[in-house]
């Protein structure tokens, strides 16, 4: 389900900072339903998330990725 599934996403981001000590930010935009017309908005981040996208609009990306390079990650271990 997607709930799992996000949590699964967020504990992997968690485990990620904490375990490579890098700074990151995740934002999840939910599907809109009737309940909740714009969507739930979930966030993760490992710092102040206000700081880190302040360093993010700063920089340019060395590694930018989209829905089109998904078949560059198959067989990627999880």
């Amino acid at each position: 389900t997607f709930a799992k599934r996000k949590m699964g996403l967020i504990k992997k981001a968690m485990e990620l900072s904490v375990l490579c000590e890098v700074e990151m930010v995740l934002v999840i935009f939910g599907v809109p339903t009737p309940v909740s017309k714009t969507g739930k908005l979930t966030q993760y981040a490992s710092k102040d998330v206000d700081l880190l996208l302040a360093r993010f609009m700063e920089q340019t990306p060395t590694e930018v990725y989209t829905n089109d390079d998904y078949d560059m990650f198959k067989g990627v271990a999880e």
